[in-house]
Formats: C-alpha cells, sequence, structure tokens
C-alpha cells in the first residue's frame, strides 16, 4: 500500500472460552483483528485477565484466514494450529481453535456463528483469492528501498 493510502481494519470482540490442556474452560473476551495490510491472516488476542479478574492465559495468536475458514466445515490444520468445529448437545456449535507452543497448550472455543459472520466481513474487504494482489509485496518492498534513501 502506499502511504497515502488508507489501511482497512476489522476488528471484533467476542464471548469465546479459553484452556490450558486439561483444564476446564474459563470464559474471556476474543478479539479478532483482520487487516487490508496482511490479509492472509488473522490476530486472535485474549487478555491476561478476566472480567472477574480471573487470571488467563492469555496472549497474541496469528492464524492463517483459510485456515479459520476451513473450521467452519471440518477439522483442519497441521502442526501447531489445529482447529475443529465441535457440535454438542443443546448447545450452539462452536469452533475450537487448538494452539500447541513450547511450553503449553491452549484451546480457544468460540460460537460457529461469530466466526463465520467476521470472516464474511473480511471476504468484503478481501476477497479470498485476491489476498496476494491486496497486499501487493513487490510496492511494500519497493517502498521500504525508496525510504531508506
Amino acid at each position: 500500500m502506499w502511504p497515502d493510502e488508507k489501511d482497512e481494519e476489522l476488528d471484533a470482540l467476542t464471548a469465546s472460552e479459553i484452556m490450558l490442556e486439561d483444564a476446564p474452560p474459563l470464559p474471556c473476551d476474543l478479539q479478532m483483528r483482520f487487516t487490508d495490510r496482511d490479509p492472509l491472516v488473522v490476530r486472535l488476542a485474549v487478555p491476561y485477565t478476566g472480567a472477574d479478574g480471573t487470571d488467563l492465559p492469555g496472549g497474541v495468536w496469528v492464524v492463517s484466514r483459510d485456515l479459520l475458514s476451513a473450521a467452519l466445515t471440518g477439522p483442519a490444520g497441521i502442526g501447531n494450529i489445529r482447529v475443529a468445529p465441535i457440535a454438542l448437545p443443546g448447545a450452539p456449535l462452536r469452533i475450537a481453535i487448538r494452539l500447541h507452543g513450547k511450553h503449553s497448550r491452549v484451546t480457544i472455543l468460540l460460537e460457529h456463528r461469530a466466526l463465520l459472520e467476521y470472516l464474511q466481513h473480511t471476504h468484503h474487504m478481501v476477497p479470498f483469492g485476491e489476498e496476494v494482489e491486496a497486499s501487493d509485496m513487490n510496492r511494500e518492498i519497493d517502498l521500504f528501498f525508496d525510504s531508506r534513501h
């Protein structure tokens, strides 16, 4: 993007749950952030403290938008990030995002509908398949090198 172009961002806050390995889930707010400057990913952020003062395994994770989209219809992912829909009797359909780090494993649970609606909005900003065009890496590289002179 050229410096005079406005970056578009989409922030959403949704009620979710987070849990460490075998611990019970803790309620938390999940912030999702998408920007047309980096359209291949969505940043997920969980605070380190819950609304009631409870300590949470918070952090910020960068997850592929395609991977999150795949979670809407079935399990996906390899390595450190895996996603899957979860259906429990009498409960709304949810998405589990499993994040494996060096020292811990965290799972974020959010409602399927919240993720679906969020991804639909990101699709209006940058349609799927047009992410590379939208980020225009060649322009970014040129800008970087031009600014060094």
